[in-house]
């Protein structure tokens, strides 16, 4: 079995990689604060509660908590800052997150769509390139396959996108998405000014 590996790049951005990081029934605590990463027999349960704040000319952002049920067979994760996530699977399937905690007074209804191959490589590449991975879970070696299905799941402030999911997957991947929430409502918390 493949040890673990995981590398702090930044005080931000954390990335892990292992055989399958969920074969095991536990509980994770990860580092820098990161939240908890809970595995079960049939599905996993990622909680956000980063405690890092950000600060923009007289402006502090706060994180957005939140938790999600994962799929089963996690191969890779990405964590950057406050509000990227991506959750890679077997067969180049991933689960990207992004939590908009910069533009609070946006509110945005529930939905699910079928992107063009444009707006979801252009919403990975603006939001997902500074934590891309490297090796075989990179962007770059992860190419949009017209053949899979592709889903932009947007909950409240969340962006999740279901890439290259295979037709047999869909479902599980979809309830997934429909599992996330936010435990505060970041259109109240996210921006004050700082002291």
């Amino acid at each position: 079995m493949k040890n673990t590996i995981c590398i702090i790049l930044s005080s931000f951005f954390l990335s892990c990689s292992v055989r399958y990081y969920d074969t095991l029934e536990r509980k994770i605590e990860l580092p820098m604060g990161y939240g908890t990463f809970n595995a079960y027999e049939n599905y996993n349960v990622f909680y956000f509660q980063n405690k890092l704040t950000e600060t923009r000319d007289k402006e502090r952002y706060y994180p957005a908590y939140f938790n999600i049920n994962l799929p089963k067979r996690i191969r890779h994760y990405s964590l950057g800052g406050m509000n990227q996530f991506i959750f890679n699977y077997d067969n180049k399937q991933a689960l990207y997150i992004y939590t908009d905690i910069y533009n609070s007074s946006v509110i945005t209804l529930d939905t699910m769509y079928t992107p063009s191959q444009v707006e979801v490589e252009s919403i990975i590449d603006k939001q997902f390139y500074s934590i891309n991975p490297r090796g075989k879970f990179s962007i770059e070696k992860n190419k949009f396959n017209k053949r899979r299905n592709h889903l932009i799941v947007k909950r409240n402030a969340a962006t999740i996108i279901l890439y290259n999911i295979k037709k047999g997957n869909i479902e599980t991947f979809i309830k997934s998405a429909s599992t996330f929430t936010f435990m505060n409502n970041p259109k109240n918390i996210t921006k004050v000014k700082a002291l």
